[in-house]
């Protein structure tokens, strides 16, 4: 079964709000952050959550501006590549929107992610018209029914879609 665009992005969001407020609730991630004046400094992190039973990485880095790129990988198994391609996925932590393996290799470690802008200077939200913010999807069909039955959670001190507000208008 093929899902349409607006159906991943529903997926997608589902998860990231799960991720986001299990993140800000562990204390492992700061709404009210800034982006660092020192630009090696606190650039990305990644931690490893439990979303509905599966190992699920949240990884954010960090754009400037006070504005962050944050994936949420659903189910991620890096263990499970075929052999051979094993030094690949090892060799990158989980810092990217995306596994860093050939993308037909996503069925073997994967059941979904996701990735979307994430604005706190102007406001505590995740950035884009409804039904498009988010960007480097990838579902497996395996995994459809599953996501389905995840419950749908709250926004915990932010907002899933908004536009960025030009300050001059």
């Amino acid at each position: 079964m093929r899902m349409k665009k607006t159906e991943k992005q529903v997926c997608i969001l589902k998860l990231m709000v799960i991720a986001l407020n299990e993140a800000i609730k562990s204390g492992h991630f700061d709404l009210n952050g800034r982006s660092a004046d020192d630009r090696t400094k606190n650039r990305h992190g990644y931690r490893e959550l439990i979303i509905a039973g599966r190992r699920t990485i949240i990884n954010w880095f960090d754009l400037g501006y006070d504005e962050l790129r944050i994936s949420v990988w659903w189910n991620y198994q890096p263990e499970m590549i075929p052999a051979k391609s094993k030094r690949f996925v090892e060799s990158f932590p989980p810092r990217y929107s995306m596994p860093q393996v050939y993308r037909p290799f996503f069925k073997y470690i994967l059941w979904a992610c996701g990735s979307c802008h994430f604005e706190r200077r102007t406001g505590k939200f995740i950035y884009g018209k409804e039904g498009c913010q988010f960007f480097d999807i990838y579902i497996n069909e395996n995994a459809i029914f599953y996501l389905d039955e995840i419950p749908s959670e709250e926004p915990q001190g932010y907002a899933t879609h908004r536009f960025i507000q030009n300050s001059n208008q």
